[in-house]
C-alpha cells in the first residue's frame, strides 16, 4: 500500500499479479497507437501546404488537436468507467483507423481539420482509457511496474513514428504515411479483442459494494492535480522555446535540435522499467521528486551552461529519464487514489487539465520572452518545477508514513 483513501490498506495485494500476456498487449497497443499518432504529426503540416491551406490554417491544424482533447477526455473518462475501459479502447482504435483514410484521401484543409478532430478524440480516449485499465487490472504492489512497462512501450512508438513516417514520405507519398497510421491502428483493434473485459478492479474487495453517491475524491489527488498542471505550464514553456533558443543564440541546425529531443526520448525509453520498479520498492514519491529534479537541471543548464556541449547533451538524457520517472509517479499515485470506478472519469478531467496546462505554458513562456528575456522564461521553468517538487512534500510524508504503518503491521502478523 502507498497512498490511501485515508486508510490503510492491509490485503495481501502481494499474491496477485495481472497476467503478463495482458500487460504486454496493453503495451503494444499503446506503442502502436503512439507510433500511428507520432507517423502522421510532422507530415501533416506539409500536406496542408500542399492543399493550399494558409498559415492561419495550418496553425489551427495543430491549436484544435488541443482543444478537442480538452474538451473530450472528462467526457470519454466518464463513459469509459459506464460502458467498459475494453470498449473505449476499442472504439478510439477504430476512429483512429478512420482517422487515417480521412487524411489520405482529404481534398481540402476543412477535411484535414475535421479529421484531426476526430484523431484527437482518438488519442484522447485511448490516453484515458487504458491507464484506467491497467488501474483495473493492478494491485499497488506492482502497479508502478506496469505503469513504467507501458510508457517504455509508449516511448519506442514515439521514437518509431516519424521515422517510419518520413521514410514512407519519402519512398512512397505523401499519403503514405495516413495510410500507415490507419494500417498500425486496424492491427491494433484486432488485437485489442483478446485483452479481457474487466469493469472492476479485480482485486479491490470493495469493488462491489462500490456507491458513486458516496465517492469522496481524496484532497491529495487534487494536490497531485495541480502539481501536473503546473509540470505540463513548466513544459508547454520548454518544448515552445528551446527549439528558437538553440537556433537564435547557439546556433544549432535543425537535424541537432531534432537529436536533442531524440536522445531525451531514447533515454525515457530506456529508464521507464526501472522508475516502475524504484516506484513499487521504494515509494512513488521518490520517484517523482527524483524525476522533477532531473528535469530542474534542464533549463538552468541551457541557462548557465549552454557552451558546454557535454554537459547539455548530459542534461538532456537526465530529463529523458527525469520525465518518466515524474510521470511514472504520477500515473501510479493516480491510480492508487483513484475511487474504483471513477478511474475513467478522473482520468480524463485530469488530461484535460494538463493539457489546458501545457498550452498554458507555451503563451506564458513566449509572452516572457517578448517582453523580457527567454533566458527569464527558462527560470520561470526552473522555477516551476521547483514549486512541483514542494508539492510533493505532503505527499512524500504521508507516504512514508503509511509504508511505516504498514510495515510495522505485517512485522506484528509475522510474530
Amino acid at each position: 500500500m502507498i497512498l490511501s483513501n485515508n486508510h490503510i490498506d492491509n490485503s495481501d495485494e502481494s499474491a496477485f499479479s495481472p497476467p503478463r500476456p495482458n500487460i504486454m498487449l496493453l503495451g503494444l497497443l499503446m506503442a502502436l497507437s503512439t507510433m500511428a499518432n507520432s507517423i502522421v504529426a510532422p507530415m501533416l503540416p506539409i500536406y496542408a501546404t500542399k492543399l493550399n491551406a494558409t498559415p492561419t490554417q495550418i496553425g489551427l491544424l495543430v491549436s484544435i488537436f488541443g482543444f478537442v482533447r480538452f474538451v473530450i477526455q472528462p467526457i470519454i473518462g466518464n463513459y469509459s468507467d459506464k460502458w467498459g475501459h475494453r470498449r473505449v479502447i476499442q472504439a478510439m482504435l477504430a476512429l483512429f483507423t478512420i482517422a487515417g483514410l480521412g487524411y489520405a484521401v482529404g481534398e481540402n484543409i476543412q477535411s484535414l481539420l475535421f479529421f484531426r478532430s476526430i484523431q484527437a478524440i482518438a488519442v484522447g480516449g485511448l490516453s484515458v482509457s487504458i491507464r484506467a485499465y491497467i488501474n483495473q487490472i493492478t494491485t499497488k504492489n506492482n502497479r508502478g511496474g506496469v505503469n513504467g512497462t507501458i510508457s517504455a512501450m509508449q516511448n519506442a512508438g514515439s521514437l518509431l513514428g516519424p521515422v517510419v513516417g518520413g521514410v514512407a514520405a519519402d519512398w512512397l507519398s505523401i499519403q503514405a504515411p495516413f495510410y500507415l497510421l490507419s494500417f498500425f491502428s486496424l492491427i491494433g483493434l484486432i488485437l485489442s479483442f483478446s485483452l479481457p473485459n474487466v469493469k472492476f478492479n479485480q482485486y479491490n474487495i470493495d469493488s462491489n459494494k462500490h456507491d458513486k453517491k458516496q465517492t469522496r475524491w481524496p484532497n491529495a489527488l487534487y494536490l497531485l492535480a495541480g502539481i501536473n498542471i503546473l509540470e505540463f505550464v513548466g513544459l508547454g514553456i520548454w518544448v515552445t522555446l528551446w527549439p528558437i533558443f538553440a537556433s537564435e543564440t547557439m546556433h544549432w541546425n535543425s537535424s541537432l535540435i531534432g537529436l536533442s529531443f531524440s536522445i531525451s526520448a531514447l533515454a525515457s525509453l530506456i529508464t521507464a522499467p526501472v522508475w516502475g520498479k524504484i516506484s513499487d520498492l521504494y515509494g512513488r514519491t521518490i520517484s517523482g521528486i527524483t524525476g522533477l529534479l532531473f528535469l530542474l537541471i534542464q533549463p538552468v543548464a541551457v541557462v548557465l551552461f549552454n557552451h558546454n556541449f557535454v554537459l547539455l547533451w548530459l542534461c538532456f538524457v537526465l530529463a529523458g529519464a527525469g520525465g518518466t520517472g515524474y510521470f511514472n509517479a504520477y500515473y501510479t499515485i493516480v491510480g492508487d487514489l483513484s475511487p474504483d470506478g471513477d478511474v475513467g472519469k478522473i482520468q480524463g478531467v485530469l488530461g484535460a487539465a494538463s493539457q489546458l496546462g501545457n498550452s498554458a505554458g507555451s503563451i506564458l513562456g513566449s509572452f516572457i520572452w517578448q517582453a523580457l528575456t527567454i533566458q527569464i522564461a527558462f527560470w520561470t521553468d526552473a522555477s516551476i518545477l521547483m514549486i512541483c517538487i514542494i508539492g510533493y512534500i505532503p505527499l512524500f510524508i504521508t507516504e512514508m508514513r503509511t509504508r511505516k504503518q504498514n510495515k510495522t503491521y505485517e512485522e506484528e502478523l509475522t510474530q
